[in-house]
């Protein structure tokens, strides 16, 4: 089983905030060419999202996982959502249903031939998770040991969202750490890098966006940018990770790559969600980078993402 750090039945919760979607995943023997027709090997709904398949993994490596995040209300997706997240054993108390609103959808086209996915996302008119809605639901703090955002085109509502953690944190004496997300490339996130959060996941395109050429150099950089005693952390994909906290020396490891590249979508999240869990456990952060790089690799091996509970996956 992935459980190998097992977590207490008292053990605070890991709470994930962002997106949850319904992804209709379909595999193609090769990718198609634009303008032609060909037929898929399969097609499937499923649950995604970068929030929630955070919450999704976490639980699956023996973490106890939480979502919260704002869902539309289309009956057979909500309940799919919720069946999902119970199947998991993800706590979903805090997810905000917003009536008369679909919800969002993600066509990806899984290449069986390079394990590539290809995403086109739809989200239609539901909302986003304000700063008004986040402080309203009066989360219970004293219940998570951390807190996790995925950094969404509302980078004003996360950051302040974000500072009323730190605000709750401090205020109470609660011990829970903070991080946050940048993935997409667009320029609104780089707001992002000045929250008070005490750790940065920065994407390969989101950096290569902003001028870096490499891992090395983006988190070099990005450490420059960041309040003082913030770390970033950069998976650059089939390169491996580098991450770096403001004022220390760079970590870097490598990639672990399967024998055979079946699916790499969710790859990032999965890689995220077991930086997290192995941060949680204490370890160093070259330990929990290179931690968070063997489960992603592992999990680009695997057709479907419950296959993780399968393997085993020790913190040196």
């Amino acid at each position: 089983m992935a459980k190998s750090l097992e977590s207490s039945d008292n053990a605070l919760s890991i709470l994930s905030i962002g997106l949850v979607v319904i992804d209709i995943m379909t595999e193609v023997e090769t990718y198609p060419v634009e303008d032609t027709k060909s037929r898929s090997n399969s097609i499937h709904e499923r649950v995604g999202g970068n929030a929630a398949s955070n919450s999704i993994v976490l639980s699956l490596l023996g973490e106890k996982a939480s979502f919260m995040g704002v869902v539309g209300t289309t009956k057979h997706h909500l309940e799919l959502i919720k069946d999902t997240f119970s199947k998991y054993g993800v706590d979903y108390s805090s997810m905000i249903e917003c009536a008369g609103h679909a919800v969002p959808q993600t066509v990806c086209i899984i290449c069986k031939e390079t394990g590539s996915r290809t995403c086109v996302h739809y989200r239609g008119s539901l909302p986003e998770l304000s700063f008004s809605i986040f402080t309203g639901a009066s989360l219970n703090f004293s219940l998570y040991k951390w807190i996790h955002f995925e950094g969404r085109y509302d980078y004003q509502d996360t950051h302040l969202s974000i500072q009323h953690c730190r605000d709750v944190k401090d205020s109470k004496g609660y011990d829970f750490k903070i991080s946050v997300e940048i993935e997409k490339a667009s320029a609104k996130l780089e707001k992002l890098l000045d929250s008070p959060a005490d750790y940065i996941f920065i994407s390969k395109d989101f950096s290569i966006m902003m001028g870096y050429a490499d891992m090395m150099q983006a988190v070099a950089g990005f450490s420059q940018r960041v309040k003082s005693g913030v770390t970033v952390v950069c998976p650059w994909g089939s390169s491996g990770a580098a991450a770096q906290t403001n004022g220390a020396e760079a970590v870097w490891t490598p990639a672990f790559p399967p024998k055979e590249t079946v699916n790499t979508l969710g790859a990032g999240d999965t890689f995220i969600a077991a930086c997290i869990k192995a941060l949680c456990h204490s370890s160093s952060l070259s330990t929990a980078v290179r931690y968070a790089c063997q489960v992603a690799g592992a999990k680009c091996g695997l057709r479907e993402i419950d296959q993780l509970s399968t393997l085993q996956f020790e913190l040196e």
